[in-house]
């Protein structure tokens, strides 16, 4: 079994366009120029999203000499909200990517609406 075939996870380039992050909810081959990130807690689409957002906030660090190995990413720190008990806050996460999908597609309409 291929261990780097799976779903729902999270690829970081670690080689070529470094720090760049993508979500794949569908099946993918992950190669060795990445590293695949898998969450521990089943979330939606929208919050993985938003993960992989907040990973390439910090993709600028990474530049030549300085490679994003597994133990980088590893330690890397990722800014998440949190709610009023300092838990991560899924909900707010997924709210903020269901917005900004609205704010696009609503863009889109407009423009459609104009030709």
């Amino acid at each position: 079994m291929n261990t780097t075939y799976d779903n729902d996870c999270i690829a970081v380039n670690r080689n070529g366009s470094v720090g760049y992050a993508f979500y794949h909810g569908y099946k993918a081959l992950y190669s060795y120029d990445c590293r695949k990130v898998k969450l521990h807690k089943k979330v939606s689409p929208y919050v993985s999203l938003f993960i992989t957002n907040q990973i390439m906030q910090q993709k600028a660090k990474y530049e030549y000499g300085y490679k994003m190995g597994s133990v980088r990413l590893r330690k890397q720190k990722i800014l998440l909200p949190v709610d009023s008990n300092a838990q991560i806050d899924y909900e707010y996460m997924e709210q903020y990517m269901k917005n900004v999908e609205l704010k696009i597609l609503t863009g889109y309409f407009q423009i459609m609406e104009e030709i």
